[in-house]
């Protein structure tokens, strides 16, 4: 309990209502939403990211193990507001497309700024502060990480009403007293080890039907470098859907270079594969294409009695791999020359009432491979 709020039974009229109500298994830190859910998503709710905590006022002290990650510098924490009353709430404070625009965004360079004591990552927010509104819903979201391992922690819902200096804990049914009538401290927790990001990719982007491909995923920590043992779940759908590629492995733990693989086997079906690897709710796929494979082309050479061999997709200048001479060559001869003979035409250009046919004389013989001279 912190010695800076007044905890008081439940009356009625609150200002402040931060609702720390468990949320479904829908509810995501980075899931759009729409209105207020009157949610919470962290380490101890729902399922939300492993070793991310929000700490009192905003919800209840954790039974949290993990060590703080003080890192303040790589980190590099965010907190973002979003007004979800009536609005959706889509990569809150972000820059890409739709994302929907922060009340206020706090950083470590902001006023104020967040920043971290030993136990834990801290800023005030001036509820009363300039697009804040009475009766207003509003989300709160926790961003940290690396520049390639960044990503949302979690996030609290906060109700604003009309009555002054008071906040409610929905999980206790508690009242708190805010100390200046205007001021909620965001406190939250950081530790080591927390999943930043995921990537996925193939030894080779096109293999050809029966052939193999090893497919990796690397898990990185908050601070971008590997992470060892996080666990890695494989999925993979194809078009068409049936007898195209197969996984040997459905799940496995990364190692100590923060990489999991499984194999991919290619069926008798050209197609397409997505691969896709998930690890505590992160998410990346990489796409294989699956071709016919080429057959090797044979080439007869009658008068030398041998068969010249190239390799599956041979063409202009290519070098042979292999050459079949004498008695291995099933060539029998002597081979007769095809001779075409066309008919004549009279005077004026008018074909003449006898035509000539066309004589041909061939031997067909099976060359290795299915080919046929």
């Amino acid at each position: 309990m912190y010695s800076t709020f007044t905890r008081l039974r439940l009356t009625a009229g609150c200002v402040l209502a931060a609702v720390v109500a468990g949320c479904s298994a829908s509810d995501r830190p980075t899931a759009p939403r729409m209105g207020p859910a009157f949610a919470i998503s962290d380490a101890a709710h729902a399922g939300g990211t492993a070793g991310f905590f929000f700490l009192p006022p905003m919800a209840a002290q954790p039974a949290a193990s993990g060590t703080l990650d003080a890192d303040i510098v790589t980190l590099d924490p965010q907190v973002a507001i979003c007004d979800i009353t009536d609005r959706p709430d889509v990569d809150c404070g972000g820059s890409g497309p739709g994302a929907t625009a922060a009340v206020i965004v706090y950083t470590t360079a902001s006023t104020p700024a967040i920043d971290v004591d030993g136990v834990k990552y801290q800023v005030n927010w001036d509820t009363k502060a300039p697009g804040f509104l009475a009766a207003h819903s509003y989300r709160v979201h926790v961003t940290a990480g690396a520049t390639a391992a960044r990503r949302e922690l979690g996030f609290a819902d906060v109700l604003l009403t009309t009555t002054p200096g008071q906040a409610k804990d929905l999980a206790t049914q508690d009242l708190i007293t805010l100390n200046d009538g205007r001021t909620l401290p965001i406190h939250f927790r950081i530790e080591t080890g927390i999943q930043g990001g995921i990537a996925v990719s193939a030894a080779t982007s096109s293999i050809t039907t029966g052939a193999t491909d090893l497919i990796t995923a690397t898990v990185q920590d908050l601070h971008g470098t590997p992470l060892a043992g996080a666990t890695v779940a494989w999925s993979m759908t194809t078009t068409p859907p049936a007898d195209v590629a197969g996984l040997d492995a459905s799940s496995g733990q990364t190692g100590g270079d923060g990489t999991a693989a499984t194999t991919l086997t290619a069926g008798g079906t050209p197609g397409t594969a997505l691969v896709t690897a998930v690890s505590v709710g992160l998410t990346a796929a990489v796409s294989i294409t699956v071709r016919a494979a080429l057959k090797p082309l044979y080439v007869a050479n009658v008068l030398g009695s041998s068969i010249t061999v190239y390799g599956p997709g041979a063409k202009d200048d290519a070098t042979p791999t292999a050459t079949i001479v004498d008695g291995t060559t099933g060539l029998s001869g002597p081979w007769a020359v095809a001779r075409l003979e066309f008919p004549r035409r009279h005077r004026g250009g008018r074909r003449g009432p006898d035509l000539r046919r066309q004589r041909r004389q061939q031997q067909h013989h099976d060359l290795p491979g299915g080919s046929e001279r």
